[in-house]
This record gives C-alpha cells, sequence and structure tokens, in this order.
C-alpha cells in the first residue's frame, strides 16, 4: 500500500560523544526536551497537527567543543513517529548519527 503520512510528531535522543559538553538547549514550539548523563531525550508534537516541513525547529541544542576535538558524530535514535491523529507509524531510520 503506497500514500503519504504526514509526520506530527517524534520522540527520540541524542547521546553526546567524548569531546562534545552539553551547554544548553531551547525548546522549539510543542517540543519537551532535557539533558542527562551525557544524553539528550526529547519528544515533539505538532501543536496544530499540521506536517512539519524542514522549516521547523523542533529544538536547538548548544555544545561545547572540547580543545583538540576535530569532529564528532552524535548518536541520534528516534524512538517513535506519529501521524496527524498521534498514531504511532511504522518508521525507516537511515543513517547512524549527525556528523559535525
Amino acid at each position: 500500500m503506497n500514500g503519504t503520512v504526514k509526520f506530527c510528531g517524534m520522540e527520540g535522543s541524542i547521546k553526546l560523544p567524548s569531546g562534545l559538553t552539553y551547554v544548553s538547549l531551547t525548546e522549539g514550539d510543542g517540543t519537551t526536551a532535557n539533558y542527562k548523563d551525557g544524553t539528550i531525550y526529547f519528544m515533539f508534537a505538532s501543536n496544530n497537527g499540521k506536517n512539519v516541513t524542514s522549516a521547523t525547529t523542533i529544538m536547538t541544542v548548544n555544545l561545547k567543543v572540547a580543545s583538540g576535538t576535530a569532529s564528532a558524530t552524535l548518536d541520534v535514535a528516534i524512538t517513535d513517529i506519529y501521524d496527524q491523529d498521534y498514531n504511532s507509524v511504522p518508521k525507516k531510520i537511515i543513517g547512524t548519527g549527525l556528523r559535525f
């Protein structure tokens, strides 16, 4: 069966590798997030049930890079994705992290 599912929410976590230190985070509309023991946990739900676009800011995370760290990979895990009715939908995660 083919079709389009609106992406309106998700839950997940971001584990920080050595070389990066958590400084702060700013939650976007509909996001709750916290930092604990080297991991940022977040949950996002569109407040208006509208589709999320590339212009949607879910959260902004500020990190400090340790001296001598040339690059690092953030381990991002999406544990659930929700449609416009906030039902869990099948997901396929491509890639294992964000690199800077």
